[in-house]
């Protein structure tokens, strides 16, 4: 079976309703000064040009100063999508789309320059999470080419495990047994094939 044919799938499992539903989620009242915090709390640290917003406030590792993991990305949104703010949640799409070559996304991005980051090591499972948010950002009123997108890294992903590469597995409900851990599967899925000659792999097999 190939890669596109299994990608309702991940579809399903991201709870994909079928016909796109614009209606974003009304926050209860009882919780809405926390969650507008947090919005304003992404937004204040949004850069005005990319729309990307750095995942770190006051951290000690300043080389992270200014960088965006892409699992936050896609949560960050998940969260923009599912309150009202579709717009916001596009721009980080479409910036992460620009970036995509059929290769993975780096873990980390850089927000000035929407580039990589200080990280450029791939792992599946931020990945897959980027596909999650470009499919909801569609089903709450994207472009179609957002539905593209998270075609294009679920297929990635499949198309891997398929080739059972083992530089580079798929998550761990996805992937056959490591080499390097026989009957375990990595946490989060490094793809050494596609991360730069001599990158520092911060995740270990496990």
């Amino acid at each position: 079976m190939s890669g596109l044919s299994q990608i309702p799938l991940l579809l399903i499992l991201a709870g994909a309703s079928g016909p796109v539903t614009p209606e974003c989620q009304a926050v209860r009242p009882e919780d809405s000064a926390w969650v507008n915090g947090v919005l304003q709390w992404i937004a204040n640290r949004t850069d005005p040009v990319t729309g990307i917003p750095a995942s770190y406030d006051r951290t000690k590792d300043h080389a992270m100063d200014g960088q965006a993991a892409i699992y936050d990305l896609a949560i960050t949104a998940i969260l923009l999508a599912e309150t009202c703010r579709v717009d916001a949640a596009i721009r980080i799409l479409d910036r992460l789309e620009l970036m995509w070559t059929g290769r993975g996304l780096p873990n980390v991005v850089d927000k000035r320059l929407a580039t990589t980051g200080t990280e450029s090591v791939v792992h599946t499972g931020p990945n897959a999470w980027v596909a999650l948010a470009a499919h909801r950002v569609w089903v709450r009123g994207g472009h179609i080419r957002h539905l593209h997108f998270a075609q294009a890294i679920a297929d990635w992903i499949i198309r891997h495990r398929e080739r059972d590469d083992p530089t580079c597995t798929a998550p761990s409900w996805l992937s056959p047994p490591s080499p390097a851990a026989p009957g375990r599967a990595p946490a989060m899925g490094p793809c050494e094939a596609f991360s730069p000659v001599g990158a520092v792999l911060p995740w270990q097999r496990i």
